[in-house]
């Protein structure tokens, strides 16, 4: 089944000691692939507050969102038929706390 209408998702650039945080991720889409860790928003979440939300699930981090680094489509097709259709907002995050697992 297609979508109908493209989903709002965050990511969050962590940077500490040099080095960026990445992911593997684990599902579709982009199943395999080295990504900067985030998710979906959810209905009545502020993008600050998803990122936040996301990057403490995913990652195990506490982080505050410093500054925004870009906005992106990310668009699989199948054809003509859109498979996955998302428009990605990126944060740049300081580390608050915990250690990335």
């Amino acid at each position: 089944m297609s979508p109908t209408a493209p989903v709002v998702g965050v990511g969050g650039v962590v940077v500490r000691d040099g080095k960026a945080l990445l992911i593997r991720r684990g599902k579709e889409p982009l199943y395999g692939r080295w990504t900067v860790p985030g998710g979906t928003v959810e209905l009545g979440e502020s993008l600050e507050e998803a990122v936040v939300r996301e990057m403490e699930e995913e990652t195990g981090l506490r982080v505050e969102p410093v500054a925004l680094l870009t906005v992106f489509d990310r668009i699989q097709r199948d054809g003509a038929r859109v498979v996955h259709h998302y428009v990605i907002v990126d944060y740049l995050c300081r580390w608050r706390s915990g250690e990335a697992r």
